[in-house]
């Protein structure tokens, strides 16, 4: 005989599992690829990031997959988005975080006659942070 009598139960069994089993995969991979598209965007829009730190990190997590996107997530993101206050240790660091464009663009604006007020909103609408402002309007007021 071919097939045994009652094996019937057993080989629907092993196909649902089987079945079940990559769907399983398949969502970790679409998983995976959500990850690694929302750390590449992240990337990309990050500002006042040299693009040799966004190739760094885009190697990673494109090679290193859903492994590169935890990586990228709880160092790359903390290097960047570090928590505020406090006044900084010294004139280097706050000049570090003072946006070089927006210093230039304050500069322009103040000595085309705009006030502080006009020139911040600008700022604002142009995607700078408020801390980027204060601190691209500290280094100007300081001149460099």
């Amino acid at each position: 005989m071919l097939f045994q009598i009652g094996a019937g139960p057993a080989i629907a069994g092993a196909a649902f599992g089987a079945i079940f089993f990559v769907i399983f995969i398949l969502a970790l991979v679409i998983l995976s690829l959500v990850g690694v598209i929302w750390a590449v965007i992240d990337i990309i829009r990050a500002k006042n990031e040299g693009d040799n730190w966004k190739v760094i990190w885009i190697l990673v997590v494109v090679i290193l997959g859903i492994l590169g996107v935890a990586i990228y997530y709880f160092v790359g993101r903390k290097e960047r988005i570090s928590p505020g206050g406090g006044a900084p240790a010294s004139k280097k660091a706050e000049s570090a975080r003072a946006n070089p464009k927006a210093v230039k663009y304050i500069k322009e604006q103040r000595s085309a006659g705009y006030t502080t007020p006009e020139i911040r909103s600008e700022l604002k609408e142009a995607g700078y942070s408020n801390d980027e402002i204060d601190a691209s309007f500290r280094q100007a007021k300081g001149g460099d």
